[in-house]
């Protein structure tokens, strides 16, 4: 097994970074530079831009060698001749970073094949390449950027998250060889990559999971300072309170960062216990009520601008919002009733569905037609639609 130290980096020597000439890779060349680093490939499709000139001119001005090489990381083909060319001229290759990335958001019922090749090629398919092209160097260290989302999950993120755990599974199998490898499982990144340029999936995330975003310094300064780290460590900070609520944290391997007490007083006061004191007629406006509190949560607006007549789709929900909304009726029901809504429904008539539902499974057999008019509303019964 190889034995992986705090980053060691000496100025006689090559570093390469993919996806290193924007946003987080390049915010990575600079803490290189800041360890000692003197000579970079920084590697990109578009190569050396006008967005990125001003930042390469201040490390050239500090005498760092920079080297923007313009070619697509999954194109074996391109890449290693032109990076052979270069380091025939610098110092020998000691370490790479792994920074590509590219995101195509899409529900996994919808995803085409095309959705899996744009986020998996410069991922999974770039680190192939780079594990290919790193056998005839004697590396220190072989790093790929990975995500918590191989731990937590993200609605729409299917491939994205497959193409990390790919890429952490290829980490594995270096060390089991002998061979350097750490893949590093960042949470949000405020000031730097891709969330930078989506300020609403990074609200999103903070709210769904409580992620507390770093800066890069931040994460930066965390991830260069591990010693002696496993094959894949994650580096996040989140509100435990929040992650709680995640059906996922519900696993053996989160219990040991959600306390105990933190759980207890979460559950005090909470919907479920609302609903289980309740009484029977109360239970309508109790559900409905919920219901507003959390879609305005997700649309990211006031519970006042919450019309529960107006279709859900008339009012903004999308299908990544519709799986966030999927996922708190699982945890407002347990999991056991939460089923069978569309974005053409009002949150009235999803209510009565809901209460329903719950009035079956406990026994009552009060008529739908009592509650449809109770909200204003006539749905058909669930049992009936779902047989």
């Amino acid at each position: 097994m190889c034995e992986e130290q705090t980053l060691n980096v000496v100025q006689e020597a090559t570093y390469l970074i993919s996806g290193g000439l924007s946003g987080f890779g390049l915010a990575t060349a600079e803490a290189l530079v800041k360890l000692g680093c003197r000579h970079l490939i920084l590697v990109s499709r578009r190569g050396e831009t006008p967005d990125n000139k001003a930042s390469l001119t201040l490390l050239r001005e500090t005498g760092v060698e920079v080297k923007a090489l313009a070619c697509d990381i999954s194109d074996a083909s391109t890449f290693i001749p032109k990076a052979q060319d270069l380091l025939a001229t610098m110092p020998p290759l000691k370490g790479i970073i792994h920074a590509a990335a590219c995101l195509k958001d899409v529900l996994i019922t919808n995803m085409q094949e095309r959705d899996l090749k744009v986020s998996m090629a410069p991922k999974i398919g770039g680190a192939m390449i780079l594990d290919q092209f790193s056998r005839d160097y004697a590396l220190d260290f072989f790093i790929v950027y990975s995500s918590v989302t191989t731990l937590l999950g993200n609605p729409g993120q299917g491939n994205y998250v497959a193409s990390n755990l790919a890429m952490e599974n290829l980490v594995a199998r270096r060390r089991n060889q002998g061979l350097p490898g750490l893949a590093l499982g960042f949470g949000a990144i405020l000031d730097h990559g891709m969330l930078t340029r989506d300020p609403k999936t990074l609200k999103s995330l903070q709210e769904r999971t409580g992620l507390v975003p770093y800066t890069a310094e931040e994460a930066l300064n965390l991830a260069f300072s591990l010693e002696d780290p496993p094959a894949y460590v994650a580096l996040f900070a989140a509100d435990f309170k929040k992650l709680a609520r995640l059906p996922i944290a519900r696993q053996p391997r989160f219990s040991p960062l959600i306390l105990a007490q933190d759980l207890q007083r979460e559950a005090q006061g909470s919907f479920k216990m609302r609903l289980e004191k309740a009484a029977p007629e109360d239970r309508g406006n109790l559900i409905l009520e919920e219901l507003k509190v959390v879609l305005a949560r997700i649309l990211h607006t006031s519970f006042e601008q919450i019309q529960v007549h107006q279709p859900l789709q008339a009012m903004g929900l999308d299908s990544l919002m519709g799986v966030e909304l999927s996922l708190a009726l699982e945890d407002m029901f347990s999991g056991n009733i939460a089923g069978g809504f569309n974005a053409q429904m009002t949150l009235a008539e999803l209510s009565v569905r809901l209460e329903q539902a719950l009035e079956q499974q406990s026994g009552q057999t009060d008529m739908l037609d009592e509650l449809g008019r109770k909200h204003g509303v006539t749905v058909a019964p669930l049992l009936k639609e779902q047989a």
